[in-house]
């Protein structure tokens, strides 16, 4: 094998080790949705009373919780503190955002994550 296919081969690694990570965090997003709009739709009353302060901490308990059976470890989801980007970090590495809406036209509020 000369060193042009190796160079290929662990590129073509990285990529799919890439591709792998960002499957499992899409699935701990979605689970995390699911856990969300589960509980949101048992007691709405607690979830619409939600403020910006509140609802971060929420979201990161959710998100511990989602983290069952996927890779991530839920002790490595964090709360970032204060006024930064990004709001919660898992694994050091995935970054999340958390936004509340009131909902004018829908008559029913949803939890939904944005991945880009």
């Amino acid at each position: 094998m000369n060193s042009m296919n190796k160079g290929n081969n662990i590129i073509t690694m990285r990529k799919r080790d890439i591709t792998l990570a960002h499957e499992a965090f899409v699935e701990l997003m979605n689970n995390t949705e699911h856990i969300l709009n589960e509980e949101a739709r048992m007691d709405p009353p607690k979830y619409k009373g939600l403020n910006s302060s509140s609802l971060e901490p929420c979201a990161v308990e959710k998100i511990k919780m989602a983290c069952a059976n996927t890779p991530f470890d839920p002790n490595e989801v964090k709360l970032i503190s204060g006024q930064r980007f990004p709001d919660i970090v898992a694994e050091k590495y995935y970054g999340i955002e958390v936004k509340s809406t009131k909902p004018k036209i829908r008559k029913q509020s949803q939890w939904q994550s944005q991945l880009q």
